[in-house]
């Protein structure tokens, strides 16, 4: 399957006359939804800065490299929210006095920089599930959620499957 897949992606390739990128993806949804950067930026939460540096190949940010990077300084339990240019780091509670020591916090930084984030906060709250929506207003939330309440429990208290991808 996956020979068949980098077939399909060379023929692709080919056929468009440039490599298949990220921000080639991006712009193709974008132009088919007939959206300007600037719509489509708005719908993404992100500056229309940040969606035409990855469209036209300026930006790489990987949350992948990012939580990688975390896990080779020994961080067990990490994971990086994606802010269009910041980085977000929630690290298990635990782990948060190792991350603030200066030689720590210095590689953190350069590590996420190098995985593509201008900028990189620490989450003094803390690794936990949810935390994006934390956030939105109940009118934002999926139905039966509300703003205040802990992902996994529905307004209505019963147990629901958490949004949140597993944790690599």
């Amino acid at each position: 399957m996956a020979r068949k897949n980098h077939e399909a992606l060379k023929a692709l390739e080919k056929l468009i006359g440039e490599p298949v990128t990220f921000g080639l993806y991006m712009k193709s949804i974008r132009e088919t939804d007939e959206l300007t950067q600037n719509e489509f930026a708005q719908k993404l939460g992100i500056s229309v800065q940040h969606l035409s540096n990855v469209e036209n190949g300026r930006k790489h940010v990987s949350i992948e490299r990012a939580e990688a990077a975390l896990r080779r300084l020994g961080f067990r339990v990490c994971r990086v929210r994606h802010h269009d240019e910041l980085a977000r780091v929630e690290i298990g509670r635990d782990e948060m006095a190792r991350a603030l020591e200066p030689e720590t916090s210095a590689a953190i930084v350069r590590d996420l920089k190098a995985a593509g984030y201008r900028y990189v906060t620490l989450d003094l709250q803390g690794y936990r599930t949810g935390s994006l929506n934390e956030g939105l207003t109940s009118a934002d939330q999926p139905r039966g959620v509300s703003a205040d309440q802990p992902r996994g429990v529905s307004a209505e208290g019963t147990t629901r499957p958490s949004a949140d991808p597993p944790a690599s």
